[in-house]
């Protein structure tokens, strides 16, 4: 039983990493280009914006003074990223069950 899982199991591990690395890859680039993450979930709050995908996270603070500065700081999360490549594993996995699933009734 635990033969039957062990290779669909370690193949959605490896596509999972390799998707979250790429993830993580493309919203660092485009953080450097425009400042925003395009593969990320926002949350809003006032006068702050919090983007987080792929383990990465940019929070914004934007000021309401007259004269005063925007910031961002950029943090990466290993808890977060372990998170995204689990359940991309997990749908992966899934993916594949029901593929050989369908392909062994045909």
């Amino acid at each position: 039983m635990i033969q039957k899982i062990r290779k669909p199991l370690g193949i959605s591990a490896i596509i999972s990493l390799l998707i979250c690395i790429v993830g993580c890859a493309v919203n660092y680039l485009s953080f450097q280009k425009t400042g925003h993450f395009p593969l990320a979930y926002r949350i809003y709050g006032g006068e702050c914006m919090n983007e987080v995908g792929f383990g990465l996270s940019a929070f914004h603070t934007y000021a309401m003074e007259i004269n005063g500065t925007d910031s961002v700081h950029l943090g990466f999360s290993l808890y977060g990223f372990m998170t995204w490549w689990l359940v991309i594993a997990l749908v992966i996995f899934r993916i594949i069950t029901v593929i050989r699933a369908l392909i062994k009734k045909a």
